[in-house]
């Protein structure tokens, strides 16, 4: 979930898991927002049993009505609301000992066609 109070130049998120077998998680992350996007991606992650799962900001174009991550075994779609940034979690691409992530974002258009493939460089800031 994501929302933003441009009076402040907030963009606000909440990191959510539902997995099988596991207590759910949350956590709520904070960043700052200008031009309509978040000044970074705001990378965080969570350590479960089986491996750590990635949360980060994902910008898509204003053609965008989905943005796609390949999970390796899966396609996983995540849906665009009112023009906002989505903030995905995945499995993919993660690098622990450097603290980032690397994936390709899908956008796609309302049609299902594919509008872009674009890479995501992300580091945890501070």
């Amino acid at each position: 979930m994501t929302f933003v109070d441009p009076a402040v130049g907030r963009i606000y998120g909440c990191d959510s898991t539902d997995l099988s077998g596991q207590e759910p998680y949350c956590g709520f992350v904070v960043g700052t927002f200008e031009n309509g996007k978040p000044t970074d991606p705001r990378l965080s992650f969570w350590c479960s049993e089986n491996s750590p799962i990635a949360f980060v900001w994902v910008s898509p174009t204003s053609q965008a009505e989905w943005v796609a991550i390949d999970q390796g075994d899966f396609l996983e779609v995540f849906p665009v609301a009112q023009g906002l940034p989505v903030r995905i979690g995945t499995r993919a691409g993660i690098s622990i000992q450097g603290s980032s992530i690397k994936l390709e974002v899908i956008e796609i258009a309302a049609d299902g066609s594919e509008i872009s493939r674009t890479p995501l460089e992300a580091t945890v800031a501070g």
